[in-house]
């Protein structure tokens, strides 16, 4: 599984790849330095809310014009349930706090990543059952 996380403390993200050596990790430390390649590129996004360049609900905004589909995981010191309701409501998939255990985050990010396969697996079925109903409609003619 590749993950990306967006973390502006390198001491923070240094903690966090040895909490989950069995993934591939990279990372960036703004938003200005993400990979352009878009949704193909990972399986998931571990993100701080506090970053440089952006901040709060704004930055979830911004990487989901980049990362339409890639799940959003967000760690975060910010403690405030209203915050965590905007940034869910914006697109990520869930919000843990800084200081959590490394198997809270691998169980969450296993969950976001399964939820979105899931999402696009059924999404492919109603496309299909779409398409096979239109053919029969347009072969009637």
């Amino acid at each position: 599984m590749r993950l990306l996380i967006i973390e502006d403390s390198s001491t923070m993200t240094e903690v966090i790849k040895n909490r989950l050596l069995s993934l591939g990790i990279d990372d960036v430390d703004t938003l200005r330095d993400l990979p352009k390649d878009g949704d193909e590129e990972y399986e998931c996004i571990l993100c701080d809310l506090g970053l440089l360049t952006s901040s709060g609900i704004d930055t979830i905004i911004r990487l989901r014009k980049i990362y339409r589909y890639t799940p959003i995981v967000v760690l975060t010191q910010v403690e405030d349930p209203e915050i965590h309701a905007g940034v869910i409501l914006a697109g990520a998939s869930s919000v843990y706090l800084k200081g959590c255990r490394a198997k809270d985050i691998l169980t969450a990010i296993k969950t976001a990543v399964l939820v979105e396969k899931k999402i696009l697996n059924r999404a492919c079925t109603l496309i299909r059952k779409a398409d096979k109903s239109l053919s029969e409609i347009y072969s009637e003619d």
